[in-house]
């Protein structure tokens, strides 16, 4: 009965994406608890059952004990240890999916900020309050030839390094050049708005300020 729940629990989440994540993994972890229990209760109704036959046959016991035991062991492990990988896989898999959608937010919040006060006309400031995700690594700006102005965020998933790209409609410009993080001439022809090649997580000011042809995004202290 717990194997036939254990396999409708998997069919259930490989088939069924829109579940809450969240209620998906503690369900999944209740099984497997309920499994190891299950497990120590028939090892134990087991012993018990040898102990009293020990009395009568000691000899005929202990062979039949010793591969009842295995019996019980290895099915334990079959299921166990297929139930706990899969169990690790989706968390790991859950926690890239919220990287990605944080690294989606923080990088529209950029753009529909700069489009924004490009708008409002020359000289217009803004400040943008961001919190980066942990595994953010670097954030920069590709300005192509023919005006094409891409934001990059690259950043570290289970699978290794990725990068998110964003298309703004105005021009934009850091402080530094890319990927050399040095001091440029304004506007920057692919920049970066930190002076380091590894951006830091957590809390970050960013200030945006509205120029003749372009949106210069300095990060503020």
């Amino acid at each position: 009965m717990y194997l036939i729940t254990l396999i409708s629990a998997t069919f259930i989440i490989i088939n069924n994406h829109k579940l809450n994540k969240y209620l998906i993994l503690r369900a999944y972890k209740s099984i497997l608890l309920r499994g190891v229990c299950l497990t120590s209760i028939l090892t134990g109704t087991l012993l018990r059952s040898s102990v009293k036959s020990n009395v009568k046959s000691r000899k005929k016991s202990r062979a039949q004990v010793s591969v009842e035991y295995l019996i019980i062991i290895g099915i334990s492990f079959a299921i166990l240890i297929p139930a706990g990988y899969f169990f690790y896989s989706y968390s790991k898999n859950s926690n890239d999916a919220t990287i990605r959608s944080q690294i989606a937010q923080t990088g529209s919040s950029i753009i529909t900020t700069a489009e924004s006060i490009y708008g409002l006309g020359e000289g217009s400031l803004v400040t943008l309050n961001l919190r980066y995700p942990d595994n953010i690594r670097d954030v920069y700006i590709l300005n192509g030839g023919s005006g094409e102005n891409e934001l990059v965020i690259k950043y570290e998933l289970s699978s290794g390094m990725n990068e998110a790209v964003f298309f703004s409609k105005v021009s934009l410009s850091g402080n530094y050049t890319y990927p050399g993080r040095s001091a440029c001439s304004l506007p920057c022809q692919n920049s970066s708005i930190t002076p380091n090649n590894i951006t830091e997580p957590g809390s970050h000011k960013l200030k945006f300020e509205s120029k003749t042809s372009y949106v210069l995004i300095v990060q503020s202290k």
